[in-house]
């Protein structure tokens, strides 16, 4: 109720509603562009072959992949579609190509909103920010800050061992057996790879996916990362001004903290909001460029 007292201070509650208005028609032909580019990216590896044009291609393609998470998050607050089944469904597919549960990913997200920037209770924070530039490197580049937490977070929940204040125990079922399907199933794409000796899957997906995550954790890092430990959700979180290819790939992301204020406002009213809240904003980067510039020259 004090959150809702908080941004009744910011917006009427008739515009939030009337911002908060989901549409099939915008949610599908972002996903539908979304798809199309993982597809030119996919030509791109193909036509590249094993020249000097195969790692660009790569990383193009890899970073159109990874950022699946994108319409991954918009789903898993099931303000996409209009209808619920259509965002699990889609939530669930790219969790699965992303290494990212998508039932885990909702509890641990929803917490994150919850407790922004809460040392104690932000379960973003249990992986600590880069303090020096070896820890931002290493950071970065994701295989240690994502797919080695992803592997070993899946296994221990296909295993029995849910932990995790932010996990309701009502979840746990559930969580645990999307974990052991996910591990079944990739275990069964290592075993296909090994029996057809086919380098398909390492190729059009293992590989480029992990370069990819380059890209995608430079951009999460600046959601948060060196904004205020408060409950303040104009000071603890940024919003990062940007050009119109970032905002297509991020359905819109960048800008985080009206998202976090207004949580309910689908991705394609954000830049609606935005005019609305931009006045209020505490923490704004001009470009992902110069908030990593800053952030690098502060540790």
């Amino acid at each position: 109720m004090q959150d809702f007292a908080y941004r009744k201070k910011i917006l009427e509650p008739a515009l939030i509603r009337q911002l908060s208005q989901r549409s099939n028609k915008d949610a599908t032909v972002r996903l539908a562009t979304h798809i199309a580019l993982i597809g030119i990216g996919a030509a791109m590896v193909w036509l590249a072959g094993f020249s000097w044009w195969l790692l660009p291609a790569w990383f193009f393609y890899g970073t159109v992949l990874m950022f699946l998470f994108s319409p991954l998050h918009e789903c898993i607050h099931r303000t996409a579609f209009r209808n619920r089944t259509a965002n699990d469904l889609v939530a669930t597919v790219i969790g699965f190509l992303i290494m990212l549960p998508a039932n885990y990913f909702r509890s641990f997200h929803f917490a994150h909103h919850r407790y922004t920037n809460d040392p104690k209770r932000d379960p973003e924070l249990l992986t600590p920010k880069p303090a020096n530039l070896p820890q931002y490197l290493w950071a970065m580049c994701g295989l240690g800050a994502y797919w080695w937490v992803q592997l070993r977070t899946i296994v221990r929940h296909s295993l029995g061992s849910i932990s995790g204040n932010f996990i309701d125990e009502s979840n746990h079922r559930t969580i645990l057996l999307e974990a052991r399907l996910h591990l079944v199933l990739y275990l069964v794409i290592v075993v296909a790879s090994v029996l057809f000796e086919t380098t398909i899957f390492l190729y059009y997906w293992l590989i480029p996916a992990i370069l990819g995550t380059v890209s995608l954790r430079l951009f999460l890092h600046a959601e948060h990362a060196g904004c205020e430990l408060s409950d303040n959700m104009l000071r603890n979180t940024r919003t990062t001004l940007t050009n119109s290819a970032i905002k297509l790939l991020s359905w819109n992301m960048p800008y985080h903290c009206e998202h976090h204020v207004f949580p309910a406002v689908p991705f394609h009213q954000l830049p609606a909001l935005h005019q609305h809240l931009k006045d209020h904003l505490a923490v704004v980067s001009n470009g992902y460029y110069r908030f990593h510039r800053e952030f690098v020259d502060s540790i």
